[in-house]
């Protein structure tokens, strides 16, 4: 699984994806498998039924993603690598010549979603109704009982950030 970290957004990127936060909160998690030093939890995130957790090293700084399933049970833990502005235009880049699926006369739901700051979206929609949207502009499969539940949010998005959403 190719995980990379924008730390100054908090964007996620798997596999050419981009997985928005959906809570950024600072919790002790574990211990850093380098020194043995204190992790602390930076962002969440959802990802194909399972629980991502961003997480720093509180002495030699180093990223990793932690991976639980969807009753919070450990999975795994990788090395994050940590991108810049630069390297973030590149994986956006390849993110669009990936996800062309839903194009429709040159619009990218996708690309709409993805250029809608996460707060925004976290004050009108739940987690599980975010993954959705973002499932369904992907093309992958989604919980339909959550896509319906944030598509009878939309107009409530749009009266209060002016932003239409048709996914």
């Amino acid at each position: 699984m190719e995980s990379k970290y924008h730390i100054e957004t908090g964007t996620l990127y798997i596999n050419g994806y981009i997985t928005p936060a959906y809570k950024f909160e600072k919790n002790e998690i574990g211990t850093c498998s380098t020194c043995n030093f204190e992790m602390v939890s930076i962002s969440y995130h959802i990802y194909k039924n399972c629980y991502l957790v961003v997480t720093e090293c509180v002495s030699c700084k180093k990223l990793y993603l932690n991976i639980f399933n969807n009753k919070w049970d450990w999975q795994n833990e990788i090395p994050l690598k940590m991108l810049n502005s630069k390297s973030l235009k590149q994986s956006e880049d390849v993110k669009s010549q990936k996800n062309n699926t839903n194009d429709i006369d040159g619009y990218n739901e996708l690309e709409m979603l993805n250029n809608i700051p996460v707060k925004q979206m976290r004050t009108i929609f739940s987690p599980t109704e975010i993954e959705a949207m973002f499932a369904k502009a992907r093309g992958e499969e989604y919980t339909r009982q959550y896509l319906y539940r944030a598509r009878k949010k939309y107009q409530d998005f749009e009266d209060v950030f002016g932003i239409r959403l048709t996914i």
